[in-house]
């Protein structure tokens, strides 16, 4: 029985002979693995958790809202983090306040 049979057929009683038994363990624990992963990523989005690129597209640090006011991360940081008005519109790190 071939290991495409096995797997298809679902039968774990009988080896295959084109893939070795140390082989075939080293697959299922692969399986496992992946099936583990699966599963626990959807109970982490069940709990609300969210996916790591969802997470970075809405991050703060993406946004960005220190280069508004023309300044570093830093500086922006150590002065308590001022938001720009809903005003103000960033035009190359300068602020122009819309009339």
């Amino acid at each position: 029985m071939s290991y495409a049979e096995r797997c298809t057929l679902d039968i774990r009683t009988i080896g295959a002979f084109d893939v070795p038994k140390a082989k075939r363990a080293k697959l299922q624990k692969e399986k496992r693995r992946q099936r583990d992963r699966n599963r626990k990523d959807e109970q982490r989005r069940a709990a609300g958790a969210l996916a790591r690129a969802d997470y970075l597209a809405n991050s703060f640090s993406q946004a960005r809202p220190w280069e508004a006011f023309g300044i570093s991360r830093r500086t922006w940081e150590r002065r308590g983090k001022p938001m720009p008005q809903a005003e103000a519109i960033s035009d190359g790190g300068s602020i122009r306040l819309a009339a």
